[in-house]
């Protein structure tokens, strides 16, 4: 499953989960606030997490949203991916998939290369106009392996091929008219 790391746990051993910022899988400080999440974006075994919750309303058919969301390649894995995104889903599906790939497209994902910095954060983000009253929303690699664009890492990175990604300020914007007739070829959520 996925995880929640915050600066109030209280742990013997500094490296031990979940701790901010040292914990587990590395050091990392929180983009905003006390905490972050966290998920294996990808493994040799194909094993996957996925970060999901519900919108505080469900987002309006035919409106555009600006969705966002950093992420952070943990230190004490080090193999990075391109591949992560969010999914929008009308209802909670039931993700009791094993730890497997979903194969699903997501709305919204990164295309900016494989993510492999593991100081500071990498924002994601993209619009997308609801085509339903999506209520939920979903972040991870949903692609197999095969699918998967891999490889880099830090320097002195551990020679492990897992990616284990830390995710914190996550954000879905309605966006007025207005913005969105700027410039066809301009993005208006760059981060």
């Amino acid at each position: 499953t996925a995880d929640f790391f915050h600066t109030c746990s209280v742990v013997s051993d500094p490296l031990d989960f979940p701790g901010v910022p040292m914990n587990t899988f590395g050091t990392q400080t929180p983009l905003e606030g006390n905490g972050y999440g966290g998920f294996f974006a990808y493994r040799a075994d194909n094993y996957r997490e996925y970060l999901s919750i519900a919108l505080s309303q469900p987002m309006l058919e035919g409106e555009t949203y600006c969705v966002s969301f950093s992420v952070n390649l943990a230190d004490d894995v080090g193999f990075g991916i391109q591949e992560i995104g969010a999914y929008f889903t009308t209802n909670q599906p039931n993700f009791n998939t094993s730890g497997t790939s979903l194969n699903l497209t997501p709305q919204i994902f990164n295309t900016d290369g494989v993510i492999i910095e593991n100081d500071d954060w990498v924002t994601v983000s993209g619009i997308i106009t609801a085509d339903q009253a999506y209520q939920h929303l979903h972040i991870g690699n949903f692609f197999s392996n095969a699918n998967t664009t891999g490889g880099g890492s830090f320097p002195g990175a551990p020679d492990i091929v897992d990616s284990y990604y830390f995710l914190d300020e996550v954000s879905v914007q309605l966006l007025s008219t207005e913005l969105l007739t700027m410039n066809e070829t301009q993005q208006v959520c760059a981060g």
